[in-house]
């Protein structure tokens, strides 16, 4: 009895579509950055646990979040963190292209290079997930005022250079100042602070009304109007 030769399963063919590209891996961390901050803007710093974070981010150890970052105050210090550096490099792109030109320290410019980077950070259904986590935390009861829009002592000073190691949103809030020497620090933070949360909330409401299908909700978000408003809160005298 005759035995046929078993012939081996030919390879699988390779697509043409080109070179095979590596698969970038998301670490640990990154995951449950992204995931908190999705959660915390959707229900706030007290309407989620780090145990249901870890768990949303898809990890066995429910004390994944404290095993990386500490406390939920370490947590959200990371998030801030890490989307402040990300968009400082636009920042910085925008601050150092105005360098030169008639519009450098305008005031209305340089409220543009603070907000308008943040508009880059957007989620998967396509909100800005990160303002909304910024209004969350300016919520907090514990919370005067956004970190890295204080002003630093040495920053009240006439001369302000434009570059070195300092944060470029530090860089430019310095630079703003300037033109409100009539204010005092304590009052020029308030009024950026609250103009930021207006900024912030008008991002939120805009895409809350994409959500529900309201107005002219699938244009882009327009700073215009909260840029105008600001320039006359700036500009008040102080009572």
């Amino acid at each position: 009895m005759s035995v046929r030769a078993s012939r081996a399963p030919a390879p699988p063919r390779m697509a043409a579509a080109g070179p095979m590209r590596p698969v970038t891996k998301v670490s640990t961390k990154e995951l449950l950055i992204e995931t908190g901050e999705r959660l915390f803007a959707q229900h706030g710093f007290d309407g989620i646990s780090l145990r249901e974070i870890a768990a949303m981010a898809g990890q066995g150890n429910c004390n994944a979040v404290q095993y990386h970052f500490g406390d939920k105050r370490g947590f959200i210090s990371a998030i801030l963190d890490d989307r402040v550096s990300r968009v400082d490099v636009l920042r910085r792109e925008r601050f150092d292209s105005l360098e030169g030109t008639r519009n450098a320290e305008d005031p209305r410019e340089l409220l543009k290079i603070i907000w308008l980077p943040d508009l880059t950070l957007i989620g998967a259904d396509g909100s800005h997930t990160h303002c909304r986590f910024q209004l969350q935390y300016l919520l907090q009861r514990d919370v005067g005022e956004h970190p890295f829009f204080k002003i630093e002592p040495h920053t009240r000073k006439s001369t302000v250079t434009r570059r070195g190691n300092r944060s470029c949103l530090l860089a430019v809030n310095a630079l703003l100042r300037r033109h409100y020497m009539n204010l005092t620090p304590k009052t020029f933070n308030r009024r950026l602070t609250t103009l930021s949360m207006m900024f912030l909330t008008s991002v939120v409401e805009h895409d809350n009304a994409r959500v529900l299908g309201k107005g002219n909700s699938h244009s882009e978000y327009d700073a215009r109007l909260v840029l105008d408003m600001s320039m006359g809160a700036l500009s008040a005298a102080e009572s």
